[in-house]
């Protein structure tokens, strides 16, 4: 996990979410993305907090609780100089976080917490059935008709087995715990680009393979998972990305060339289909500290009973919707918006 609670002068508190490490080499030689949020102390003519502030709010709670932070924050208070401006009090359960504004919340908050989580109500709190419960329960979802496409790009990669990947899929298309359980495997890669900085293009970079070195391949690229892989080329050229992102585009369903993807779209699952996703939503983005791997995002043991979800590292990252836009440039101008146009015909379309 990369965040932080940043406590001013004037009750005002940023929140502070990161794909970097706090060490000067990510924030001075490589790319990394930050999400900030500042939330000014509650007023009387405040309004309540939305269903994703009080989510965001209570998800820290859940954390700090979890992380036993209460000898630290007392000793801040006691023996820091700036101590008494960290208005967050322990003592009453961190209730005292309710004391900030939470209204204006526009994300959703997914972490993984190490540990085993058994049922689909434990494990709908964490990693990746954390991601299929937000996306379900927002209705970030495809709508019928469409498939969402997706890529994913991270620092390091784990080992990709065909269960483990097309269950990942599944969450980043609103499958929630309970719908994994009894879906059906499909034969077929899913549609999702894993995004991994070649060698040449290392080389190309200004540190060249020095400054490559947070970047671990492993085992993920192998002869079955080749296919899957494409170069990830920052726009500011020369420089390597460190940043993890996961991004979804609603697609129509059928306009494939490869064959096996087309395949897999038209596969049946025995879950139960929850219709389209809410409308104008025309995809979705996750970003924070989650490699791709199962490590970070967990695996899910069907066989055991009940089924459980195992995660070993600490994660966490922000989702939030894209808006479709109400014309046939939708995909190109979103690709544009995120700085990653590849197309030649979404490059002429931007020009």
């Amino acid at each position: 996990m990369k965040f932080a609670w940043i406590f001013y002068k004037t009750g005002r508190l940023r929140v502070a979410i990161s794909t970097a490490n706090m060490v000067p080499y990510d924030w001075e030689f490589i790319e990394n993305t930050v999400f900030i949020q500042d939330f000014l102390p509650k007023s009387p003519s405040s309004t309540s907090a939305s269903l994703m502030g009080d989510d965001l709010r209570q998800s820290f709670v859940k954390l700090f609780t979890h992380l036993n932070i209460s000898k630290g924050l007392k000793q801040l208070k006691t023996s820091h100089p700036a101590g008494k401006l960290i208005k967050l009090d322990h003592t009453d359960d961190f209730a005292s976080t309710m004391s900030w504004d939470w209204s204006r919340v526009k994300v959703r908050l997914v972490m993984s917490v190490p540990g085993a989580y058994k049922g689909p109500r434990e494990m709908d709190e964490w990693g990746l059935c954390r991601l299929g419960k937000v996306l379900d329960e927002e209705g970030w979802r495809a709508g019928k008709g469409e498939v969402a496409k997706t890529e994913y790009q991270g620092s390091s990669l784990g080992q990709y087995s065909l269960d483990w990947f097309d269950t990942f899929y599944q969450a980043c298309c609103g499958k929630t715990a309970k719908d994994l359980f009894g879906r059906a495997k499909h034969s077929g890669w899913p549609p999702m680009k894993v995004l991994f900085p070649t060698l040449a293009t290392v080389d190309a970079s200004i540190a060249g393979r020095a400054g490559g070195g947070t970047m671990f391949c492993g085992k993920a690229m192998n002869g079955v998972t080749r296919h899957l892989f494409h170069d990830a080329n920052s726009k500011r050229g020369g420089v390597l990305m460190h940043c993890k992102m996961l991004i979804a585009i609603f697609e129509p369903k059928g306009q494939s060339l490869n064959t096996s993807l087309v395949s897999y779209e038209n596969g049946k699952d025995k879950a139960e289909d929850r219709g389209g996703g809410e409308s104008g939503i025309g995809g979705w983005i996750y970003v924070g500290s989650h490699n791709f791997s199962s490590a970070a995002w967990g695996t899910i043991n069907k066989k055991s009973q009940p089924p459980t979800l195992s995660i070993r590292n600490y994660e966490m990252g922000i989702v939030f919707p894209l808006r479709k836009l109400q014309d046939a440039t939708t995909i190109c101008q979103m690709e544009l918006t995120l700085m990653v146009c590849s197309s030649e015909e979404c490059q002429q379309g931007c020009r």
